[in-house]
């Protein structure tokens, strides 16, 4: 499906497609993904209509090539006859034997942070590096950090009080420990609000911060973020169960 995209590019010619989205983390998430792998990746696609689950957009066949394949949330492309030019493929897998973020979750939250070839982030709650791995995949610098010693991270550290300052990377993706056992003695909320304090230092000016959170502790990462100088970009809904979901959130540093 990639060469079909390129061939149907050749030569400068532009085309228009019907992107389809998955349905999985609410109507934001998949246009602020595509967007923001577009603005990283310095191709012109164009939005020229997003409505529900689905968009119309305007690039060649080279800029789609090298964007689409990236994006968890777009499932199928079309022509403007209907014909289907694009079919996402899974090309990352979970290891069944560790307990760890979706690396498919990971990815989207990468794409969200606008990261690429290049670029360096902190993941300062890695636990077995899912992050990590998938920034390996596409050439980013990922800082694996974490205070348990049972976890793959190359810094022991508490990312409560983080050893970075100086304004080193550009984002902060990561996954809070929301149910599970947490070897710092600290509430929850206090986790997190600790953690969106110290990754606004962490960040150059217009970074970002991608970070999960369950749905109980809404009011509190409500409240640290509106105390910060970041802003809310883009935002989803994970739904787990009846009873229990998780948001996406990515912030940017004004």
């Amino acid at each position: 499906m990639g060469r079909a995209l390129a061939l149907m590019g050749e030569g400068g010619d532009k085309i228009k497609a019907r992107l389809e989205f998955r349905n999985i983390v609410g109507k934001d998430l998949p246009i602020k993904e595509l967007m923001a792998v577009t603005k990283r990746e310095g191709t012109g696609i164009k939005i020229i209509e997003n409505k529900g689950y689905e968009a119309w957009i305007e690039a060649k066949g080279s800029d789609l090539t090298k964007v689409l394949p990236r994006l968890i949330l777009t499932r199928r492309a079309f022509d403007e006859k209907g014909r289907e030019i694009y079919r996402r493929r899974r090309f990352l897998f979970n290891d069944p034997k560790a307990p760890h973020l979706d690396v498919e979750i990971a990815m989207l939250m990468v794409n969200l942070a606008g990261l690429g070839r290049g670029d360096r982030a902190l993941d300062p709650f890695s636990g077995f590096n899912t992050i990590g791995m998938v920034g390996k995949v596409l050439g980013i610098d990922v800082i694996s950090m974490d205070i348990s010693n049972e976890t793959q991270a190359e810094i022991r550290g508490d990312a409560t009080i983080m050893p970075f300052r100086g304004r080193a990377f550009d984002a902060v993706v990561t996954d809070p420990p929301f149910n599970r056992i947490h070897t710092v003695n600290s509430r929850l909320d206090n986790i997190y609000y600790s953690l969106i304090r110290e990754a606004e230092e962490a960040i150059k000016p217009g970074g970002r911060v991608v970070l999960i959170y369950p749905s109980y502790l809404s009011e509190y990462v409500e409240d640290a973020i509106m105390e910060s100088n970041m802003n809310i970009h883009a935002f989803g809904a994970q739904y787990m169960n009846d009873a229990f979901s998780r948001f996406i959130v990515t912030l940017v540093l004004a």
